[in-house]
């Protein structure tokens, strides 16, 4: 059986909590502009006739590509997670 973590509000479980993400961004981006935030290509196969609204099908290898950006922080002094994305899953 796998351990559970119980996280408290204390920052330190916040940004352990935070790391859990597979982020894209460095530390202190929330509040940015999403579009200024660095982004990750991910690449999937297509399972149906379409893909994502911001992916390009790639015809010769029937994958879906597109560029994903997360980030989960905390807010210094406030013990709260923040997160920014741009919609993509």
């Amino acid at each position: 059986m796998a351990t559970r973590k119980i996280y408290t509000s204390s920052l330190a479980d916040c940004q352990a909590f935070a790391n859990l993400f597979s982020n894209t961004c460095e530390s202190n981006a929330i509040g940015a502009n999403v579009a200024s935030l660095p982004s990750k290509e991910v690449s999937c196969l297509v399972t149906g006739p379409n893909c994502t609204d911001s992916g390009i099908r790639e015809a010769d290898t029937e994958k879906c590509v597109f560029e994903r950006k997360l980030c989960a922080q905390c807010s210094g002094g406030v013990d709260a997670l923040g997160v920014a994305d741009n919609s993509v899953v």
